[in-house]
């Protein structure tokens, strides 16, 4: 896996660290708080629920704006 992991970080590949690290076994689901204010949660959503984001956080990101938006947090 270790291996792996470095040649996805290779010129080759040219992976992210936070992408490659998905061969490594300690790979697992995550369980995370947030709190944050009006402000720091627009900008979340601004930089998280865009094209350029990553996938990864784009499929947490958007459903959750949009019931922020449902419920009038934000």
């Amino acid at each position: 896996a270790e291996s792996d992991y470095f040649y996805l970080l290779t010129d080759e590949c040219g992976l992210k660290p936070q992408e490659a690290r998905g061969v490594l076994p300690n790979d697992c689901k995550t369980d995370i708080i947030v709190t944050g204010s009006e402000t720091a949660w627009k900008h979340f959503f601004k930089l998280r629920c865009a094209n350029t984001a990553h996938p990864d956080i784009r499929e947490l990101a958007c459903p959750l704006e949009a019931e922020f938006k449902l419920k009038n947090y934000i």
